[in-house]
């Protein structure tokens, strides 16, 4: 088959203009890309980096946090989440391809979860209950996208990345795993874990005592303080209830806090309403005489319970026992200490004095020291 001079250029010159248009084409769809967001977390701070072309400029990148169904279906989140302002791109639109760079600029979306409003959204926040193991999720929807610039902006494209945080309530407050799933299903896992510490302090204040190694006497009242590792107060967590605590010697046990209240042995105040949501658990208890045949050490060991929030919810259990409602997020964790304690003296001068004060009388005075703790 022969063809003119004519029609062989006219088909080169076809094929050049059609690559020019795919070029053209390809290049206008890469100014407007935007590449996964490379996602990062510090606690309840979360950050997803967005890479885009050196095209776009200040002011045409945006984001948006919805519930789980995202923009379309879904609802703006006003309540839980707080939208830090968008970090944008650095000012200047580069329009030569010769200097383009599909990747050259980052955008940066820093949103924190607000632990004291959280759950109160139900839109985003739920709480589960299987077999006894409490669990908590969030779940929200980052809209990232590009507009036009000028008085009447118009979206050109979008990327929906939906952020799951599963908590495991059950073995103190761990986040089991936080997902991220924009539309390609990108994943990405994160693990976060706060602790309480457990240690001797001054009735009424989370102030520990000056000398926490010296020995005390029988007949001590010893108070100790529960609050969130350094994490947790950073992130704003705060307490729930201490839901168990026993002082342990040798073979003597004595139980200070059981069920979230007081032992029963009434040898323990706790006031299980000013530790529910407050920044720390405070409890107070004299331990049995046997306690200090000798010298030596008691150690103590204790679970206590943490939440999102300052809200104070309780209600009467099976037995007249006060505890939180399971409506806030809570976990618990373990904690120990160690106390210092002195030989009881029970030489003649102890049983001098204990002759000169009657049974009523000392009986008076350990119910007035227990009412005073009761007040602080």
């Amino acid at each position: 088959m022969k063809f003119s001079t004519s029609a062989l250029f006219l088909i080169a010159a076809s094929a050049v203009k059609a690559q020019q248009d795919d070029r053209a084409l390809t290049t206008l769809a890469e100014k407007w890309s935007i590449a996964d967001p490379a996602f990062a977390y510090d606690g309840m701070d979360f950050s997803f980096d967005y890479s885009v072309s050196t095209f776009v400029d200040q002011g045409q990148a945006y984001y948006e946090v919805y519930n789980g169904e995202c923009k379309e279906g879904g609802s703006l989140v006003t309540t839980g989440i707080t939208t830090n302002p968008l970090i944008d791109v650095a000012a200047g639109s580069v329009t030569d391809d010769a200097l383009f760079d599909i990747a050259g600029k980052t955008a940066k979306v820093p949103i924190s979860v607000d632990v004291n409003t959280i759950t109160s959204n139900t839109d985003v926040y739920s709480e589960t209950d299987t077999d006894g193991s409490i669990g908590a999720q969030i779940v929200f929807c980052v809209r990232f996208g590009l507009n036009t610039l000028g008085d009447s902006p118009v979206e050109v494209n979008f990327l929906e990345s939906v952020v799951t945080l599963n908590v495991d309530l059950s073995s103190g407050f761990e986040v089991a795993d936080i997902n991220v799933t924009p539309k390609d299903q990108l994943i990405n896992t994160a693990a976060q874990a706060y602790t309480v510490e457990g240690y001797m302090c001054n009735p009424g204040t989370d102030t520990p005592v000056a000398d926490a190694a010296a020995a005390l006497n029988q007949g001590s009242l010893i108070t100790v303080c529960i609050k969130p590792d350094a994490d947790g107060i950073n992130d704003g967590i705060k307490m729930r209830t201490v839901d168990s605590f026993e002082w342990t010697r040798d073979a003597t046990t004595q139980t200070a806090i059981e069920s979230g209240a007081a032992a029963s042995n009434l040898l323990t105040s706790f006031d299980e309403f000013a530790c529910a949501g407050g920044d720390y658990c405070q409890f107070s208890s004299i331990l049995f005489a046997a306690f200090y045949a000798t010298e030596g050490q008691v150690g103590g060991n204790g679970v206590a319970s943490m939440q999102f929030g300052t809200a104070r919810r309780l209600s009467e259990k099976a037995g007249g026992l006060r505890a939180l409602q399971e409506q806030e997020a809570a976990a618990t964790s373990e904690f120990d200490l160690a106390v210092s304690l002195a030989a009881a003296n029970d030489g003649p001068a102890m049983l001098q004095i204990a002759a000169g004060a009657s049974m009523g009388t000392m009986f008076a005075a350990v119910l007035a020291s227990f009412g005073v703790i009761a007040l602080l």
